[in-house]
């Protein structure tokens, strides 16, 4: 995976492969322009330390990682349905997989 620095690239980036984002802090969601002028503002209010920067999954989640890949803190997961054939080397079944990950892990909280 590589190393981004910035919230808006991660966007751009993670929006190959979704187009809408559930944030895994309050469950609310964002489209494709939301999510931009969200990253310009904590890119701008709140950057990141040198010791952490920004992942993307597969499927188009995006984390803060802490000098290591494994210790991502997803922040923003996807938020619509994949065709199994969206992302080599996965199977997506379960239509909302943000949304399913929400309701399952974080609304218990």
């Amino acid at each position: 995976m590589t190393r981004i620095r910035s919230l808006i690239e991660a966007v751009l980036l993670a929006s190959n492969v979704c187009q809408n984002w559930i944030s895994a802090e309050d469950g609310t969601r964002a489209g494709g322009d939301e999510m931009m002028e969200l990253a310009r503002k904590r890119d701008l209010e709140q950057p990141l330390d040198e010791d952490r920067f920004y992942m993307i999954s597969r499927e188009g989640a995006i984390g803060v990682a802490f000098r290591r890949e494994y210790l991502t803190q997803w922040v923003f997961l996807p938020a619509e349905d994949f065709p199994n054939d969206a992302v080599p080397g996965t199977a997506v079944e379960s239509p909302k997989l943000g949304e399913y990950f929400y309701q399952n892990n974080l609304a218990k909280r």
